[in-house]
């Protein structure tokens, strides 16, 4: 945004932000644009994708702003002397600014875990700045000795300007999708591990464990391919389950209306959980609810006469 709003004053007003030096036009708004953004980068690395702080952060930055005055002055003085003494602080104080900046990458090195994610894209944001700014003194120079045009001078300002703030928006762009996807693999082997005591406490209770898939009539459909203890069951009832519903492994009538029944009444309690009642208000959750009560049917599996265990029914 406030690069767009200099280069629209600077195409409507040019005339009132530019000097002439030695036949050389001076752009003054430019280096005024720079003593904004540039801060601003500056901060964005450090504190945003560094985690440094204010106090750190804040001598490079007053450096930057001092080296950034001087090389406009430098172009703005007539003597020779003052002109490369103004042209060699700058350098300078660019040499310091640069170094604070590395500093931040090496301290984030010391104290981020090696494993920590986005690593790279965040010292990177910090080295792109210090290459950008070589790059800009680089242009600088090639201006005083007039070996590059101010039109072309002021074209690599713009382009590296330009890129400098597309390329960090998409590097914090990535650091943020990274970042998500990193804490969705956490909570994903988080909900893993819970499912691994879930099936582990299931299986100290019940000889089998078989997924299905229940419907509002009260229909559980078992998995198609072999999961759980699918293969177990088959052997023990003397009959394949693939691809079947429990319902047509039940003994009887009566046995799968009480079974449906069941499914319905536990996918209702799913649909309509349970309030906290009078404990929202003081838990100040009015959205709250219970998990569904678990429930245990008893019923009677119909086994065929090929199979190798126990009676007709289970």
């Amino acid at each position: 945004f406030v690069l767009t709003v200099f280069q629209t004053i600077m195409t409507v007003s040019e005339s009132t932000w530019l000097h002439t030096l030695d036949g050389r036009p001076v752009q003054t708004l430019r280096f005024a644009e720079w003593l904004i953004t540039v801060p601003l980068l500056l901060v964005l690395s450090g504190c945003c994708a560094l985690r440094r702080s204010l106090r750190d952060v804040a001598t490079p930055v007053i450096v930057t702003e001092v080296y950034i005055v001087l090389s406009w002055v430098a172009l703005l003085v007539d003597g020779l002397v003052l002109r490369w003494a103004l042209i060699a602080s700058t350098f300078i104080l660019y040499g310091c600014a640069s170094a604070g900046m590395l500093g931040w990458v090496v301290d984030f090195l010391k104290s981020s875990p090696s494993d920590a994610p986005c690593r790279g894209l965040r010292i990177s944001s910090s080295i792109m700045l210090v290459v950008l700014f070589a790059m800009y003194g680089v242009i600088y120079l090639l201006a005083i000795f007039n070996i590059i045009d101010a039109h072309l001078e002021q074209s690599s300002y713009a382009v590296f300007g330009f890129g400098c703030k597309v390329v960090m928006s998409m590097i914090f762009t990535a650091i943020r999708v990274i970042e998500n996807q990193h804490e969705l693999n956490g909570l994903l082997f988080k909900i893993s591990g819970v499912s691994t005591a879930f099936m582990s406490l299931l299986r100290g209770n019940f000889d089998f464990v078989v997924p299905c898939i229940a419907d509002s009539n009260g229909i559980c459909q078992l998995p198609t391919i072999g999961e759980g203890d699918t293969r177990e069951l088959e052997r023990c009832l003397g009959r394949p389950i693939l691809g079947a519903s429990l319902n047509e492994c039940l003994a009887g009538v009566l046995e799968k209306r009480r079974f449906a029944t069941y499914v319905q009444n536990a996918l209702r309690h799913v649909a309509n959980p349970q309030p906290f009642g009078g404990m929202t208000g003081q838990l100040g959750c009015g959205q709250g609810a219970l998990p569904p009560i678990a429930q245990v049917l008893h019923v009677k599996l119909e086994r065929m006469p090929s199979a190798l265990l126990g009676d007709e029914m289970l």
